[in-house]
């Protein structure tokens, strides 16, 4: 990914992706957008994939209710939200997360909530905020930041790099096979044993 920068007095671009907007946290991430804004800073928010209601949007969010990334046009939107986005912001209760991993892969750091198996490490792939942090909680660690671009600027080489070495399919992959070659070769020695 080309190297994003964070800085004060420009635009700070929040993203959510997912298909339900109060599972994924939306509210959380609206609140945080709005906590910005009063606190002077242009902060715009991004929705892909489900539609708030109508008390969530105003001209500073910009939604796309679905995008089919079979379709290059749309992949291309989703793509450029991901590039342009400063913090993907999904306080929601996700095991997992691809759209997590995705984030990674553009250098993308993410805020979350702090639950199941979320693959967000703090200062490396984002934060990951405890359960029960409000709008403000998020919206402070943005501030932090557009203070210290420096360190935004690391953060987003991080998340790409934990991308590479943890959060892609191939990663995956090697991880698997060696935790299969490892069980049968516990099997092989617990047969020796039981034999001898």
């Amino acid at each position: 990914p080309a190297p994003r920068s964070l800085r004060q007095g420009q635009p700070v671009r929040l993203l959510v992706v997912g298909r339900d907007w109060v599972a994924k946290g939306g509210p959380v991430a609206f609140d945080t957008m709005m906590a910005l804004r009063d606190a002077e800073v242009d902060a715009r928010l991004t929705v892909i994939g489900c539609l708030p209601p109508e008390d969530h949007v105003n001209p500073f969010v910009t939604v796309y209710p679905q995008l089919n990334k079979a379709v290059p046009k749309e992949q291309a939107i989703f793509d450029t939200a991901l590039a342009e986005s400063h913090f993907m912001v999904m306080p929601s209760f996700e095991s997992y997360g691809f759209a997590f991993c995705e984030a990674a892969a553009h250098g993308l750091p993410s805020l979350c909530l702090r639950v199941g198996g979320v693959p967000v490490r703090d200062g490396i792939t984002g934060h990951a905020l405890p359960l029960g942090a409000k709008a403000t909680d998020f919206a402070r660690i943005i501030l932090s930041y557009l203070d210290a671009p420096d360190s935004y600027a690391r953060l987003g080489r991080a998340a790409r790099a934990e991308f590479e070495e943890r959060l892609n399919w191939d990663a995956w992959g090697r991880r698997t096979a060696a935790l299969l070659h490892e069980a049968v070769a516990r099997k092989r020695d617990t047969r020796r044993v039981r034999s001898a």
